[in-house]
């Protein structure tokens, strides 16, 4: 009776500690009472199976009605079946865990002469120690997964598989351990059977983990190419809209000076008529320079160069590309202008004189040629690992010139650093 007792107020300690976890997050089931009612009948079924004496499978029994419950616990709190799953598995590895640990602490700190499971104050005790350090632990979850759950996803069938490998390995091994431990006979055979296809299936999961990872970190690459190209766009659309603004303000002017010089033409005063006309004439400025039909990437050139112009850096380019080519525009106009970026900081680092930076950008039947060199410090050199990690990266451009399929090379020459690229099938 006592035991049966003991093992009943640790089963409802663990249904109260599990519903607490579920909680906070997920809105209870609306029908709540069927749920509490449910969970509470495996209870007291499972507390008169212990009473009657009723204890063959005994331990493959608790160990299915604690699965149960977790289960019931979950969907009370509108869990979908797989995340239900996994949580389960984690906090049943938890449990075995702490009741692991628990036996290791009376291990350790009581006599073998005095430890003896089959007392009622042993069992007490242990069950104590198991339920406090559950309750630790699954606060610890409580707390890490309140941290992250703004980062939560939806998770699919085969993640929910690898993700569970290391819990339900977990609780077959700690399952063998409290076994041996409370002098339950164990298969050598079995163990042996099942210890090599747990470590097969725990690295299938782990492949398979890492080749999810990868592709995450891929499509985060991605995501943050269209977000650096889409923040280019709007940089050009802004721009376009400036210059709208400053085409009305000129036409307004005009208009003006018009009307003035309608006026100083009926006087007949044209000297002045011309001294008006050279003033209209230098207040308006030269149109953008063509460079490039993509128009990103025109906008991209223009301003570096005048960039370099403001800093009296010389700045050379050879540019020709035709409209046919068939390249992500938005992912080229980011390799070239993060080019020309890294060659300006290096310049405006660079205290010589002759500063320059040089661009060829050259169409060559079915390849694009992109070449940048500029001046730079050549005392750079021995932290030249720590430069090349300003602007985009050098890292991240070879990846971007990668998944243009293409080849890229860079070189230093005394105080000359240049950048080749080769791009192919541009058509």
């Amino acid at each position: 009776m006592t035991e049966s007792i003991i093992r009943l107020s640790s089963l409802l300690a663990d249904v109260f500690l599990i519903n607490y976890f579920f909680e906070s997050w997920y809105k209870p089931s609306k029908y709540l009472s069927i749920w509490n009612l449910s969970a509470l009948l495996i209870i007291l079924l499972n507390f008169g199976r212990n009473i009657f004496g009723l204890n063959t499978l005994n331990i493959e029994i608790n160990i299915l009605i604690t699965i149960v419950l977790y289960l019931l616990l979950a969907f009370k709190h509108y869990l979908s079946l797989k995340e239900a799953i996994i949580w389960s598995c984690i906090l049943l590895a938890i449990n075995f865990i702490s009741e692991l640990i628990s036996f290791g602490l009376l291990n350790f700190f009581i006599t073998t002469r005095y430890l003896n499971y089959e007392r009622y104050e042993i069992q007490l005790l242990s069950t104590s120690i198991a339920s406090i350090l559950g309750i630790i632990f699954v606060l610890a979850l409580k707390i890490t997964k309140r941290i992250n759950e703004q980062h939560t996803l939806p998770l699919k069938g085969t993640t929910i598989v690898a993700l569970s490998s290391i819990p339900l390995i977990s609780i077959v091994v700690m399952l063998s351990v409290l076994l041996e431990k409370v002098g339950v006979k164990i298969n050598s055979d079995v163990l042996l059977l099942l210890l090599p296809i747990a470590l097969i299936y725990m690295n299938i999961c782990m492949v398979y983990l890492y080749s999810h990872i990868v592709h995450q970190l891929r499509s985060t690459h991605l995501i943050t190419l269209e977000k650096r190209a889409l923040l280019a766009e709007k940089k050009y659309i802004s721009e376009i809209e400036k210059n709208q603004k400053e085409v009305q303000e000129v036409r307004h002017d005009l208009q003006n000076q018009f009307l003035i010089l309608l006026g100083l033409l009926e006087e007949q005063n044209y000297s002045q008529v011309q001294k008006n006309l050279e003033k209209l004439s230098k207040s308006i400025q030269k149109p953008t320079t063509i460079y490039t039909p993509n128009l990103i990437l025109n906008y991209l050139l223009n301003e570096k160069i005048k960039i370099a112009k403001e800093n009296n850096i010389r700045f050379n380019h050879d540019i020709f590309i035709s409209e046919k080519v068939q390249l992500n525009t938005d992912i080229l106009a980011i390799v070239v202008g993060n080019l020309i970026d890294n060659a300006l900081q290096a310049c405006l680092r660079h205290k010589g004189d002759s500063k320059f930076i040089s661009l060829a950008l050259k169409q060559q039947r079915n390849q694009l040629f992109i070449q940048v060199q500029n001046s730079f410090d050549s005392k750079e050199v021995p932290i030249r690992k720590n430069r090349l990690k300003e602007g985009i990266g050098t890292r991240n451009i070879q990846t971007l010139v990668a998944q243009l399929g293409g080849l890229y090379s860079s070189e230093m020459d005394n105080d000359i650093y240049s950048t080749s690229i080769i791009i192919f099938n541009i058509y």
